[in-house]
């Protein structure tokens, strides 16, 4: 009699285990629910460093745990916490945060913004005006390249100085003849610059209008 009970509790318990399998839990994201808060800097040099710290010290307590970082934090200097964590990091995780969860019409409209501005000064852009040179680069564009030709393989610090040399051997009359076309080329671009500044005013208006009527 006690042989065939103990067989029947055995069947029971097996059969309990069959009809009970186990059911993992998923848990889904809402892709509406508000972003994580960015860390603070300290937080994020904790969890730079938790690992390490927990695998030199094998079963290290949470407490434990916690006041060896601390204790690391502490030690740092003031400007490798500033540069290194404040500035880097977490720019990036602002950064990464308005990019993943910006809301969702102003994410449409910053995007229709960005094109149709793009498309405006694509076809508006007009390059700057040449800056000017003066005398002396004029004299050591004219002369560079007989230098070049007859010292092939001449180093760039030993053409600079070549050409200093040359400059400074030469008379003030020899040197008028640059310094009238550096005058030149300074009312030139002084005349250009006028015609650009107008024509980015220009530019600056029609897009701010085309902004406005557009929200």
């Amino acid at each position: 009699m006690n042989r065939k009970t103990k067989t029947k509790k055995t069947t029971k318990t097996e059969t309990k285990k069959e009809t009970k399998p186990k059911v993992e839990k998923t848990v889904e994201q809402n892709p509406d629910a508000p972003p994580k808060k960015p860390k603070n800097s300290y937080l994020i040099f904790a969890s730079e460093k938790r690992q390490d710290v927990m695998d030199k010290n094998k079963g290290i307590k949470v407490g434990a745990l916690s006041k060896i970082i601390g204790k690391m934090w502490k030690e740092l200097d003031e400007k490798e916490k500033k540069l290194k964590l404040i500035r880097n990091v977490m720019k990036k995780n602002l950064k990464n945060m308005r990019k993943t969860h910006p809301p969702k019409e102003e994410k449409e409209e910053e995007h229709k913004y960005v094109r149709k501005t793009r498309r405006h000064r694509k076809a508006q852009f007009v390059p700057p005006p040449k800056k000017p040179r003066n005398s002396y680069l004029l004299y050591a564009q004219e002369v560079r390249a007989k230098i070049l030709e007859e010292e092939k393989g001449i180093k760039v610090g030993k053409l600079s100085k070549r050409i200093s040399k040359m400059w400074k051997a030469l008379s003030e009359k020899e040197k008028k003849k640059y310094q009238k076309k550096a005058q030149e080329e300074k009312d030139r671009y002084e005349k250009e610059l006028v015609e650009y500044n107008k024509k980015q005013a220009r530019f600056f208006s029609s897009t701010s209008e085309s902004s406005e009527s557009s929200d």
